[in-house]
C-alpha cells in the first residue's frame, strides 16, 4: 500500500491540511477534506490524481513524498550476508572481499598469460640491436 509522508512535509513547515485544502481548490483541484483525512488514517490508498495534486502544490517530487509500505518492509526484513571465515586461513570481511575481486576469480583459475605479465614487477627485458 502506498503511503505518505505529506503531513509530515506540512508539519515542517507549520502548514494545516485545511492549507492544504485551500491550495488545491486554487489549482483547480477537487479533493475533499474527508478523504484527506482517510489517506492520512491509512484506510485509503492516495490516488494517482492526488499524488499529482500534492506534488505539484508542495512542489517535492514523488519520491519525497510517497512510498510503497510493502517494498519498504521488505527492505528492513532483508538479511545481509556477512563473511564469515574460519580456521588458519581467517580472513578479515576486507581481505576477503579483496581475494573475491582478484582477478583470478573473474578467470575461474589463473590470470591469463597477458595479464601476468602486464603486472608482472619484474623489469621489462631488453632488446639489444645487432648490426645488419
Amino acid at each position: 500500500m502506498i503511503r505518505t509522508r505529506v503531513f509530515e512535509v506540512l508539519e515542517e513547515r507549520g502548514q494545516k491540511q485545511r492549507w492544504l485544502i485551500a491550495k488545491f481548490k486554487s489549482r483547480g483541484y477537487r479533493i475533499s477534506e474527508s478523504y484527506l483525512s482517510q489517506i492520512k488514517a491509512g484506510v485509503k490508498e492516495p490516488s494517482p490524481h492526488f499524488i499529482h495534486a500534492v506534488c505539484e502544490v508542495l512542489a517535492m517530487p514523488e519520491s519525497r513524498l510517497f512510498y510503497d509500505e510493502e517494498r519498504e518492509q521488505a527492505m528492513k526484513g532483508k538479511n545481509v550476508k556477512k563473511v564469515v571465515v574460519s580456521g588458519p586461513r581467517a580472513r578479515t570481511p576486507n581481505q576477503a572481499r579483496a581475494k573475491s575481486m582478484s582477478p583470478s576469480s573473474a578467470w575461474g583459475t589463473a590470470p591469463p598469460p597477458w595479464f601476468r605479465d602486464a603486472i608482472s614487477t619484474k623489469p621489462p627485458a631488453k632488446v639489444s640491436s645487432s648490426p645488419a
